[in-house]
């Protein structure tokens, strides 16, 4: 979790990152270090996003936002417990197929799924909390049994926790909370705040998803689609994959993903030319990379790639060419220096 932060950031509690990506992929790879993510863009034109962070007793506040409509699958980290408040900047998505209002709480479980759908210029802070640190907190001061409330995913519209919350994290993340660079165990007393804002008021619904037969089906597609990125499945193959009818495979995909499956299958595609052609932009031919995507036809793929990233693939790599060519130059000047 603490490599969203530098080296000599890490040694200092108070210290705040704030890092611009200029991908969804970027931005991917940041998030990777505190859950198995992947994230795809929703809708067309070029990608980019912004991460800020810190660290405080143990526990990660962070927050994120984007400006395209983006999609997050994945799963969280098992050592983490994470509360996270709903604004208006981030109310209208869905999280697990549930729509997120203005004023809601999200008590996000250890190792849960995530499918998370966000809107354009969607704006969130969140806090990650240790779990033996939140169980104990949660047992001791509220008297609550920590499986009902660390273990499981659950919400609760409380406007004004919610709100609270949202303002402690943005001092936090803005250095004007002085508890965070005070004693260890003002840090502490800090984490305790926060639990008990967020347990204020009434008990947080626990949502037994009806949806979790949805996302077995999402999971397993999507095993099947990964695995066969050059020869894409067809919707027979995916519904026998999952054991699902039609309908109940194209629902499953509109609810969690907010997209088809025809159109989940094509941007994951499009996602991994992507990452080919900025892994290697010195030497990456696009017609053999589309190709071994399954996209026979060069033109229908600049087409899509072009509607998806904003840019056409040859500008992909062009950027990523002098992307790399820059960084070998201040390499080599720092090997001269040494």
């Amino acid at each position: 979790m603490d490599h969203l932060l530098s080296g000599d950031e890490r040694e200092t509690v108070s210290s705040i990152r704030r890092t611009h990506f200029q991908s969804v992929e970027e931005f991917e790879a940041a998030l990777r270090s505190v859950w198995d993510v992947e994230i795809t863009q929703a809708e067309a034109g070029p990608g980019a996003a912004t991460l800020w962070s810190t660290t405080t007793a143990g526990c990660l506040v962070y927050g994120g936002a984007g400006n395209r409509a983006m999609v997050y699958s994945g799963r969280r980290s098992e050592g983490y417990w994470t509360l996270t408040p709903i604004t208006r900047l981030s109310a209208c998505g869905r999280y697990r197929g549930q729509v997120l209002e203005d004023g809601d709480l999200l008590f996000l479980d250890p190792g849960g799924e995530v499918f998370q759908q966000t809107r354009e210029g969607h704006r969130q802070h969140a806090i990650s909390i240790p779990v033996t640190m939140a169980e104990r907190i949660v047992t001791s001061e509220h008297g609550l049994p920590p499986e009902s409330i660390v273990r499981q995913w659950s919400r609760k519209k409380a406007p004004r926790a919610s709100a609270r919350l949202e303002r402690l994290l943005m001092q936090l993340l803005s250095g004007k909370m002085s508890a965070c660079t005070g004693r260890q165990s003002d840090e502490a007393e800090l984490v305790g705040q926060v639990i008990a804002e967020a347990l204020s008021g009434s008990a947080p619904q626990t949502l037994r998803s009806s949806l979790a037969n949805r996302r077995r089906i999402i999971s397993q597609a999507e095993e099947l689609i990964r695995n066969r990125l050059n020869q894409p499945p067809n919707i027979t193959e995916l519904c026998e994959a999952t054991y699902s009818s039609r309908r109940l495979l194209f629902n499953a995909f509109h609810e969690l993903l907010g997209r088809s499956p025809i159109a989940h299958i094509r941007i994951l595609r499009l996602h991994a030319a992507r990452r080919r052609i900025r892994a290697d932009a010195n030497e990456a031919n696009i017609q053999e990379i589309a190709a071994e995507l399954g996209f026979f036809h060069p033109g229908q793929f600049a087409l899509y790639y072009s509607r998806c990233f904003g840019e056409s693939p040859s500008q992909t790599r062009r950027f990523w060419q002098g992307f790399s060519f820059a960084r070998e130059s201040v390499l080599e000047k720092k090997t001269r220096r040494t």
